[in-house]
């Protein structure tokens, strides 16, 4: 691992400057939790095809000349089907902007996939790990999904990209969650993020359920255990949506809400998130618009 890419812990609470891009909601798996899962199963919804790279570029290229955004994650969808992944990767190394892949690394089981983007410039992967074995299969709706996830981390390893985790607090994954904390600290994760219900995109639509959705009270024993386990590893980890009022004191640190995100290295800016969330910044067919000012990205965080 190059110093370039190297993964520092969070020392101080300042404003972060990673910015975001979805380049359409097409992906390999169908996991039933996903923020996107109707753009997902839904190939005429007009989020789901890929953007074309010119597009993608020229978001980009805005994040960095307006926003200052020296960072991004990129995702889906699945962003490592892309079919211009690597030069998207490129494009954003070249321009001064660290890229990050938001993915399930199911493609990155294909060493030859982890080399040639690491070729490209990639700076990390966060990898969605939400659940272990037949938990996780049943999860993504693709059998076989979680060794090839763990033969990614392998691969990851091997060819010395670092990566993170993210991590979804839903009902069925609660069982492994302390055992998903241990496989981040074996596996070298630099940082593991939790993260409750909020009732974004889709599931603006009651597409969570109690069904998949544990009470705060079933989700505190889990959280708190795997915590330690993560803290006494030295494993930068962060908690989001979640009440602080629902933990001891010690664990508030580590708990982000809507006050606290735009302090999470971790996560987007407002002003850059209130744009590239737009529905013509996510489309195929859609024009790039004009950018959102820090003023009107405030006035829109303020409805949380």
């Amino acid at each position: 691992m190059t110093t370039a890419n190297a993964i520092l812990k969070t020392t101080r609470r300042i404003l972060t400057r990673r910015g975001v891009l979805w380049l359409g909601q097409t992906c390999n798996l169908q996991c039933c939790f996903c923020y996107f899962q109707d753009r997902v199963r839904a190939k005429n919804h007009p989020e789901h095809p890929f953007m074309n790279l010119d597009k993608a570029k020229k978001i980009c290229s805005t994040l960095v000349d307006t926003y200052g955004n020296n960072s991004i994650d990129i995702q889906g969808g699945e962003p490592t089907i892309h079919p211009d992944i690597k030069a998207l990767v490129r494009h954003c190394r070249d321009i001064g902007l660290m890229p990050t892949l938001i993915t399930n690394a199911i493609v990155l089981s294909e060493k030859e996939e982890c080399q040639r983007l690491q070729d490209a410039g990639i700076r990390d992967m966060l990898i969605s790990v939400n659940g272990l074995g037949e938990t996780y299969d049943a999860i993504s709706g693709v059998p076989n999904s979680h060794k090839r996830q763990m033969v990614a981390l392998d691969n990851l390893r091997e060819t010395g990209i670092p990566f993170r985790f993210n991590c979804v607090l839903a009902k069925s994954i609660l069982p492994d969650l302390t055992e998903v904390a241990r496989l981040a600290i074996e596996s070298g994760a630099r940082v593991m993020n939790f993260i409750a219900f909020n009732p974004f995109e889709d599931q603006q639509k009651n597409g969570r359920s109690f069904e998949n959705v544990p009470s705060y009270r079933e989700v505190s024993g889990p959280l708190t255990r795997s915590l330690d386990l993560l803290i006494h590893a030295g494993v930068e980890c962060n908690v989001r949506y979640y009440p602080l009022c629902m933990v001891e004191d010690r664990y508030r640190k580590y708990l982000y809400n809507f006050q606290q995100l735009p302090y999470d290295l971790h996560e987007w800016d407002y002003a850059s998130w209130s744009w590239t969330g737009q529905q013509s910044q996510r489309m195929r067919d859609g024009r790039v618009t004009p950018v959102v000012t820090l003023r009107e990205a405030n006035a829109w965080s303020r409805q949380f």
